[in-house]
């Protein structure tokens, strides 16, 4: 009995191998020889009073649709704050089904910053667009050009 069941426990095990290779080696592999974006850049970081924006900009080179987008905010390096980001030109918020076209994108986005945040405060914001894979395997994480305003000293 034990003889008719290796084959097939054998086979199982390869399998929960290379998924399990999948998940972990899959998402590295993909950033750096697959990109999804490329030659991103933040310019132009304004802020105005509750509010701080800055122009995005690179080149999107596969035609994936992230599904999230994750943006946290630290003042004078302190605890990061969940934000959300809408486009200055609409006030729409981030959403997957407008992901751009391959090719040259630039937007410019808008935040709003934290209750009690002063202009003489530093701003960082951090933000990782998420990707799916091809098979829905696993995700991808795309970390985005860090956003610094430094506060106006005194």
């Amino acid at each position: 009995m034990m003889r008719r069941l290796m084959p097939a426990y054998l086979v199982g095990v390869a399998c929960y191998v290379a998924f399990s290779l999948t998940q972990d080696l899959g998402p590295g592999i993909e950033a750096r020889f697959l990109p999804v974006r490329v030659d991103q850049a933040v310019e132009r970081i304004e802020r105005s009073g509750a509010r701080m924006c800055w122009d995005w900009s690179g080149r999107k080179v596969r035609p994936l649709a992230s599904d999230n987008l994750d943006v946290f905010v630290r003042v004078n390096g302190g605890e990061a704050f969940v934000a959300s980001v809408f486009r200055a030109d609409s006030g729409q918020p981030w959403r997957a089904s407008a992901s751009p076209a391959v090719g040259p994108v630039r937007t410019r986005y808008c935040l709003t910053l934290p209750l009690g945040v002063v202009p003489v405060d530093d701003v960082r914001v951090s933000w990782i667009a998420y990707y799916p894979s091809p098979m829905r395997i696993y995700r991808l994480a795309i970390p985005l050009p860090e956003i610094v305003s430094p506060g106006t000293k005194p």
